[in-house]
């Protein structure tokens, strides 16, 4: 390669990078690798997914977990099938989950942990409301340690 060459490319190759970096960091489009991990204070559980119930709801660890900030169709009504299938798939039965319950309902809803569930290193929560198989639950909003994550915002908390 020319000397003239080289001496632009590298830094051009290095330019384009960092833009690439950090437009994506700041604009929710990278993913930086690594585990994801638990925030706050509440309950962090890893186990294996023992059974998906519907599209917002699953059994980890023998604990049954309500995905905070999501709401999907119950699997009776119109897509219930569709984000019950899509859960399954992201999520199935055998394979290891983490679950960061939100500190703000440590209480549960109807006997059910509310967390962020992880499956694969990937955010089911956010990934439901990304394609387009549930809804953001817009009326927990406040009530939620995780209406400040960017995927909570992004889909209207």
């Amino acid at each position: 390669m020319m000397p003239e060459i080289r001496k632009y490319l590298i830094p051009a190759v290095f330019a384009g990078l960092m833009v690439f970096f950090f437009a994506g960091t700041f604009s929710g489009y990278l993913t930086l690798p690594g585990p994801p991990i638990c925030t706050g204070s509440a309950l962090c559980v890893n186990g294996p997914v023992e059974r998906v119930i519907d599209g917002d709801t699953l059994v980890v660890g023998n604990i049954t977990v309500r995905l905070a900030l999501v709401s999907t169709p119950e699997i009776y009504e119109t897509g219930g099938k569709e984000a019950y299938n899509f859960t399954s798939g992201a999520c199935p039965v055998g394979s290891g989950a983490l679950v960061d319950e939100d500190d703000y309902q440590t209480k549960g809803s109807y006997g059910r942990m509310v967390a962020v569930v992880y499956c694969n290193n990937k955010n089911l929560n956010e990934l439901l409301l990304e394609k387009g198989f549930g809804e953001i639950y817009t009326s927990f909003c406040e009530k939620s340690e995780f209406k400040n994550k960017r995927w909570a915002k992004r889909y209207g908390c």
